[in-house]
């Protein structure tokens, strides 16, 4: 297979309690075109100098590593990226880079292999599956690992849940969010995060999200990152105050995920666009459903 696209979701990790194990697949995607060329070209539309445009691009190495693990050569190639994911923003951006090359690593040369054991291989580029699983399934997923095993679970979300994510104009690394974290924990707070995942994951599945918002009252990361997040507090507060069914952080930030009735989408996002306007930092709203898809790949 010569010439391929691969289209990849942004993916928002943890959702409040559920600390790199949760992770969910939302409608922004970035594609990216593969063909077999006389040398190694990349392209992106984004115009993002943090964006290696040579061999250490992470689609291209995420297929290097891919064909490597099969014992193939990769051709040189050309790679033209459409990116709508915002880099360093808490959105799965370099999930959806390492599951790409992935892919198309897997297309081009004609590898067999399934989509769990393409999750293997982006959880040990990525280091942890909590992204790169939605962002293969699709759909709101649970991982665990454990004796060396990766175990994966997706669950259904029903058409009547969607989401806003806030995205604000500063960065900062998913490194640095995780210097922030304690070492340990106490015993009350482990428990307090076991119930608030339990108790999303039985409201998402139900359908009945009146005790959404303190499922994601997280107790193990999210009190320590969100001081990074100048804002936070205001815009989830007034979030909760126009209707929003629960807000949290967006995998390590510092983008925030709002949850909302599908049918109040719209409404709560020109509220929350126009407070935002009133904050320190410039604000993108980004509205969206839950995709029921995640890699697609087209020939």
């Amino acid at each position: 297979m010569d010439k391929i696209t691969v289209s990849v979701p942004a993916t928002c990790a943890n959702l409040g309690c559920g600390f790199d194990c949760f992770g969910l697949a939302i409608d922004i995607r970035n594609t990216v075109t593969a063909e077999v060329s006389d040398r190694l070209h990349i392209e992106s539309d984004l115009n993002d100098p943090s964006i290696p445009l040579d061999e250490t691009n992470l689609i291209y190495r995420s297929a290097i590593m891919t064909a490597e693990r099969f014992s193939k050569c990769l051709p040189p190639l050309k790679l033209i990226q459409h990116d709508r994911i915002p880099l360093s923003s808490g959105m799965g951006s370099s999930s959806a880079c390492t599951v790409a090359g992935i892919y198309i690593a897997k297309s081009i040369l004609g590898i067999e292999m399934s989509d769990d054991e393409a999750l293997k291989i982006a959880t040990d580029i990525e280091g942890h599956p909590d992204n790169a699983a939605p962002c293969i399934f699709g759909g709101l997923t649970v991982c665990m690992k454990k004796d060396g095993r990766l175990i994966k679970k997706t669950l259904p979300v029903k058409d009547d849940l969607s989401v806003l994510v806030c995205h604000p104009s500063f960065r900062f690394s998913t490194e640095e969010a995780r210097r922030l974290l304690p070492k340990t924990v106490p015993m009350g707070k482990a428990v307090s995060n076991i119930a608030g995942a339990s108790l999303f994951i039985a409201s998402v599945l139900s359908g009945d999200y009146s005790l959404l918002s303190e499922s994601l009252d997280d107790s193990l990361h999210q009190p320590y990152r969100k001081a990074l997040i100048r804002g936070y507090d205001e815009i989830t507060s007034f979030a909760i105050g126009n209707g929003a069914l629960g807000t949290c952080i967006s995998g390590a930030g510092p983008s925030v995920l709002i949850f909302s009735d599908t049918r109040r989408l719209d409404d709560l996002r020109e509220k929350i666009s126009g407070f935002a306007a009133s904050l320190e930092d410039h604000w993108d709203i980004y509205p969206s459903s839950i995709s029921k898809q995640g890699v697609i790949v087209s020939f």
